[in-house]
């Protein structure tokens, strides 16, 4: 069969994450058969002429329009910031240490915190998305804080491999939205937050449990920050601005020497949860190919497809050039998910202590019969081979197995009692 590839670039000043998926809604079919689009013609002039003057007093005016409408919210923002200031450190631990989450520690330098170079490497892998969300479920985990759960995971496995493993924690960077639900706008409303991963906590389910406290965090800080953070920002020259501090920022590698706040970003996007087609043909995966920056060179961005969870892995080719192994580390930790503990198995950390008794009494109980059975051998054994030394003069061959079934036998039976006691030792 045929496959075709396509690849869509857009700046990310002009759409965030659904505000992309919004545009290839309208690009992509629900079914093999395509829409029938009526053409409809334009009432505007086939000639258009827009003079400096309209630009200039077009353009002026929205920026000013967006610069007094910040100002205008500054009171309630300044009080609304030291509010969410005030939550984020008393639910978070500065340093890392102690019983917080550690999402305001800086984060330790590792391979990915320098300056990024022209080159790129690139990994995808695809998971089962109802399968993460049962297990989410059984450990109490959203969605999102199981897929922070694999990318901690394996960024541990991968660096524990190579001998790398920074003893403090790898802190995310995520992106979280701040449109309003039905808003499919082209433009980017987005901010970004900081969550630790707990990769230094070798234990599954500790560092499970670190990352949806660290989750549960953020959501308090962030929550009444999300009605004051501007998604409109006054644009005039901002882009030259951008891309000239970049360039010097990049040319004086600053990052290699600053301290950073965050180690990788980590995004996850719902998507179609249907499949889609276009021209007939039917979209297998939907990988994202997000942005690196001077500082952060790996991006894993998630997005949720049809059944499964398509994962988009871009590094920088300098600082992580093998990033298909990260990608199978991502397979491994959802192998290892599946695996750990659900609540109610005695090594679940949340089963109650009366089922954990229950299943330490089944180990001991088990214990104590294999002890048993194991002694009843033993001691038919050592019978056997005095009554074997005894008798193998008198009967050869067929003695020496008639008296080694009969000694088992009855030594058996002293140990678990005669038939009709069975059932009432069982019990």
């Amino acid at each position: 069969r045929r496959r075709a590839a396509i690849y869509t670039q857009l700046h990310h000043t002009a759409v965030d994450d659904q505000a992309a998926m919004a545009l290839a809604n309208a690009l992509l079919d629900l079914s093999p058969q395509p829409r029938q689009l009526e053409a409809r013609p334009s009432k505007r002039q086939k000639v258009f002429k827009l003079e400096m003057a309209e630009m200039l007093r077009g353009v002026l005016g929205s920026q000013a329009g967006k610069i007094a409408k910040i100002i205008r919210s500054l009171p309630s923002t300044v009080g609304t910031l030291k509010d969410a200031a005030t939550q984020a450190v008393s639910a978070s631990s500065l340093l890392g240490g102690g019983k917080g989450s550690g999402n305001l520690s800086l984060a330790p330098r590792t391979p990915l915190n320098a300056s990024i170079t022209d080159g790129r490497a690139f990994a995808s892998v695809s998971l089962p998305l109802q399968a993460l969300r049962d297990i989410g479920h059984l450990h109490d985990a959203t969605l999102n804080e199981s897929v922070l759960m694999l990318c901690s995971s394996a960024l541990r496995r991968y660096y524990a491999k190579r001998r790398q493993l920074p003893r403090k924690s790898l802190v995310a960077a995520v992106p979280i939205s701040l449109r309003a639900k039905g808003d499919t706008t082209s433009d980017n409303q987005a901010s970004m937050s900081l969550i630790s991963l707990g990769t230094h906590i070798a234990d599954p389910m500790k560092r499970l449990a670190h990352v949806k406290k660290a989750s549960a965090a953020m959501k308090a800080a962030m929550g009444p920050l999300k009605g004051i953070l501007p998604t409109d920002f006054p644009s005039l020259g901002v882009p030259w601005l951008l891309e000239a501090a970049t360039a010097l920022y990049g040319k004086a590698r600053v990052a290699d020497r600053i301290p950073q706040v965050a180690n990788v970003v980590i995004s996850n996007v719902p998507g179609p949860p249907v499949p889609l087609y276009m021209a007939g043909a039917r979209m297998l995966t939907n990988y994202p190919t997000s942005i690196i920056v001077h500082g952060m060179g790996l991006n894993i961005t998630v997005q949720s497809y049809d059944q499964n969870l398509d994962f988009g892995l871009m590094a920088d080719a300098a600082a992580m050039p093998d990033v298909k192994e990260l990608a199978e580390a991502l397979r491994i930790a959802y192998d290892d998910l599946v695996a750990m503990p659900q609540p109610g198995d005695p090594d679940h950390v949340d089963t109650p202590p009366a089922q954990s008794l229950v299943g330490r009494a089944q180990k001991a109980v088990t214990g104590a019969v294999s002890g048993a059975v194991k002694g009843a051998m033993k001691g038919a054994v050592d019978t056997a081979t005095r009554v074997v030394v005894g008798r193998a003069a008198k009967g050869g061959v067929g003695a020496v197995t008639g008296a080694v079934s009969g000694a088992v036998t009855k030594t058996v039976k002293r140990a678990v009692g005669t038939p009709a006691r069975k059932g009432a030792r069982s019990r």
